[in-house]
């Protein structure tokens, strides 16, 4: 969640270097661990970035950003 949380501090368009990638790397732990969805949601962000430029990215960094903070709730109110 931190990954995404910098591209909401910094902005979309003034991300540092190698934030992508750094979002790329939490999919691939998400996906490792057996969160399909919520790895899948994270790649969509940086791919409709670099596809589509900042105004696309938008729409991708909100669902994943929703859907991950909703499991963190649902998981700490579990323990």
């Amino acid at each position: 969640m931190s990954c995404l949380a910098a591209a909401a501090a910094r902005g979309l368009r003034h991300l540092p270097e190698g934030a992508l990638t750094g979002v790329e790397e939490a999919a691939s732990r998400l996906s490792r661990v057996g969160l399909a969805t919520a790895a899948a949601l994270v790649r969509a962000f940086p791919a409709a970035l670099r596809g589509s430029g900042p105004a696309a990215a938008v729409g991708p960094w909100v669902e994943a950003q929703i859907h991950l903070v909703t499991a963190t709730e649902l998981r700490s109110r579990a323990l």
